[in-house]
């Protein structure tokens, strides 16, 4: 029962629109628009697998209370697929989490629990993960998601999104990936890359992140960077990733916007201003087929990176 009710919603889910971006003539540039779908943001993907494939094999049940931890989009996801089914479920959330987020999980949950205490690293996650723990031990039938492990995570990348972006073009020499969990990195260049044998594909986190060097600024934005390296890395096949800053963020957002009229979050901009970078560096060349994820909607970035006193007032937070 609870399968063939989710399946009922699958075509909300994924194929997604490829624009081509008409910024710069001599580099053929598309985006893919990841915020035409059910909750407007990439997690739907997994948040759909994971969920599928955890009725199918008996470990999550309609009495199943279901707990994760998330800075925002797929708790979102999630939160709206459980309600849809009847499942209870938790999200365990920070303060970096924008307000139009927040408001839609208390629309969607009973409880919302948000962490406040920043841990040893600077950031969120790893007291998330404390609290995750925590409740698992409280709560009979609760179940961990784990978007950090689950490899069904990844497996939606793969099984689903790549498919889709091989059947769009005959070649393609790069593709840039806001970085978080991994999930998404992982699936896409595993499956990419054994069909393109040409691309490259570049991770984009944030500053502050410790996915790929050791920082201690703190971050301000939800939707990239994290404070751990996830399993989902070990199986990556990453040539090379740049290291973006809250600024360089907050500029990409709102050149997308009035370059193609594409209000994005914040990945989103982050992979734009990374592909500027490289485009100045002479990396990419004439011709080079690139494609770039729009992760998520600029809606639930209204208050912070659309928000030009938060924009202001940015410097003076990490100091």
């Amino acid at each position: 029962m609870l399968l063939s009710k989710l399946d009922s919603i699958s075509s909300l889910v994924g194929n997604t629109q490829v624009l081509r971006i008409d910024t710069h003539k001599e580099i053929d540039i598309f985006a893919k628009l990841e915020f035409n779908g059910l909750s407007n943001s990439i997690k739907d993907r997994a948040a759909y697998n994971i969920l599928y494939q955890g009725i199918l094999n008996g470990k999550i049940t309609r009495d199943s209370t279901i707990v994760e931890s998330s800075s925002g989009n797929l708790a979102v996801s999630l939160a709206a697929m459980c309600q849809f089914l009847g499942i209870r479920f938790i999200p365990v959330i920070d303060k970096n989490i924008n307000r139009f987020y927040e408001t839609k999980l208390a629309m969607y949950c009973e409880q919302v629990i948000k962490i406040t205490e920043r841990d040893h690293t600077g950031g969120y996650l790893l007291n998330r993960l404390a609290k995750v723990e925590q409740l698992l031990g409280e709560i009979p039938g609760s179940v961990w998601t784990n978007q950090y492990e689950n490899e069904h995570n990844r497996q939606a990348y793969y099984d689903h999104m790549a498919p889709e972006i091989i059947s769009e073009f005959e070649e393609l020499d790069y593709l840039f990936v806001a970085c978080s969990t991994g999930g998404t990195i992982t699936g896409l260049s595993t499956r990419l890359k054994a069909h393109y044998p040409n691309l490259k594909v570049i991770a984009v986190d944030i500053e502050g992140s410790t996915i790929f060097t050791t920082s201690d600024k703190k971050r301000f934005v939800s939707g990239l960077g994290a404070s751990l390296r996830t399993k989902h890395f070990d199986s990556a096949r990453i040539d090379d990733y740049i290291i973006v800053s809250h600024q360089d963020i907050i500029d990409g957002c709102h050149r997308l916007r009035a370059d193609q009229a594409i209000m994005a979050g914040a990945s989103s901009g982050a992979n734009y201003s990374a592909i500027g970078k490289y485009i100045e560096r002479r990396e990419i060349s004439p011709r080079d087929k690139v494609l770039f994820l729009v992760h998520d909607s600029g809606e639930a970035y209204i208050d912070t990176i659309y928000n030009k006193q938060w924009a202001a007032d940015l410097p003076a937070l990490m100091k």
